[in-house]
């Protein structure tokens, strides 16, 4: 026996190239049997929330441990404007929404909304202001960054705006953006002299120098189990949106 077939090609070097594609395949077992048995199926489900904010942590703590794909869900999180989002759940394009300020807003308009998940029963906004803002006097005539303008950062907003003596409507420019992050880079590049933010970016601001002009939490609050800030509402498939808030104390499962 010459040890070679064909070409010159060595029995061993046949052997090796046999055996790459069952190596592929027991490969490939190996990762699938890895998976949920939920998660081979899962049904896409997408949530829209007003930015990447601690507040909305507990959805991507859900994604990271895989619960939502035991429930056979894939949870996909899209950051939207309030009004996008509202417009998009009712459309069809996503399946449930976080943006509760705007969400009540539409609601009151008659728009069948509920709410499914309550996380807490107070906001956890507060406005940061420029270092040069001494007093409500210094803000007037000029802008302050909010999300929406019915979303609830544009409400607590306005709230303190008014406790403070000023009139939201006359005194100040409430400024529309994007989400939290655009409007905490608003507030670095003094584009803005104040902005409604929430955790991190308002330790962040602090940190910076920036001040803290009042907080959301302590003039406001909704009505405790039946809606919140940071609850999320859906419209057309229930079973599906109450895999959004697994109770973490059912799995042993605690957040350090």
């Amino acid at each position: 026996m010459s040890g070679r077939i064909g070409f010159g090609t060595r029995t061993s070097d046949v052997a090796k190239m046999n055996l790459k594609p069952v190596f592929c395949l027991w490969l490939g077992l190996l990762i699938l049997s890895c998976l949920p048995f939920k998660a081979l199926g899962a049904e896409r489900f997408y949530v829209s929330i007003p930015g990447p904010s601690l507040s909305y942590a507990h959805l991507f703590y859900g994604q990271e441990k895989g619960f939502f794909a035991e429930e056979g869900l894939d949870l996909q999180v899209l950051v939207v404007r309030g009004q996008v989002g509202i417009s998009s759940l009712m459309s069809g394009e996503i399946d449930a929404t976080c943006h509760v300020g705007s969400g009540f807003v539409a609601a009151l308009r008659g728009l069948p909304l509920k709410v499914i998940s309550v996380t807490r029963d107070r906001p956890s906004h507060e406005l940061i202001v420029a270092s040069s803002v001494r007093s409500a006097a210094d803000l007037k005539g000029k802008p302050v960054a909010v999300g929406s303008l019915e979303g609830t950062a544009a409400v607590m907003t306005r709230r303190i705006l008014q406790a403070k003596g000023l009139d939201p409507q006359k005194d100040v420019i409430i400024l529309s953006t994007e989400n939290t992050a655009v409007r905490y880079h608003s507030l670095l590049t003094g584009k803005v002299a104040g902005a409604m933010l929430t955790p991190p970016s308002t330790y962040l601001a602090l940190d910076q120098g920036f001040k803290l002009f009042d907080r959301g939490p302590r003039l406001y609050a909704l009505p405790p189990n039946r809606s919140g800030d940071h609850g999320c509402q859906d419209q057309a498939r229930p079973r599906q949106a109450c895999a959004l808030s697994p109770s973490l104390e059912s799995r042993g499962e605690t957040v350090s």
